[in-house]
């Protein structure tokens, strides 16, 4: 019961409270890790181009045996990765705007009269 009540109390600020009475500081977060986000966009928008090549060839054949609409798919396939070029190009630049806020208002003076 006095256990709960000191860490009810909050006795250190900031401070990570363990089972066993101790406390520990929490260390600061590390920098966002930087991904090549176009990277899976371009490998899946050229693995429908190519599967779409690939069932063009043989898309007589396809249709015989009544599988025509796979072509279609491939052509959804990569209407939808040209879609994610566009999506990503999107975050992108909100991100940068984020950054651009977040460096405008750290630099931006106090408004503090002399």
């Amino acid at each position: 019961m006095l256990t709960v009540l000191v860490f009810a109390l909050g006795d250190h600020a900031g401070a990570t409270h363990y089972a066993d009475g101790m406390a520990a500081t929490r260390r600061p977060d590390p920098p966002p890790y930087r991904t090549n986000d176009y990277a899976p966009v371009v490998a899946g928008t050229l693995a429908w181009g190519i599967a779409f090549i690939v069932l063009l060839t043989r898309h007589d054949e396809m249709v015989r045996h009544g599988q025509g609409w796979w072509l279609w798919v491939t052509v959804a396939g990569f209407a939808l990765g040209l879609w994610g070029f566009v999506l990503v190009a999107l975050h992108h630049r909100a991100a940068a705007r984020r950054a651009d806020r977040a460096t405008r208002a750290d630099a931006a003076p106090d408004d503090e009269q002399p």
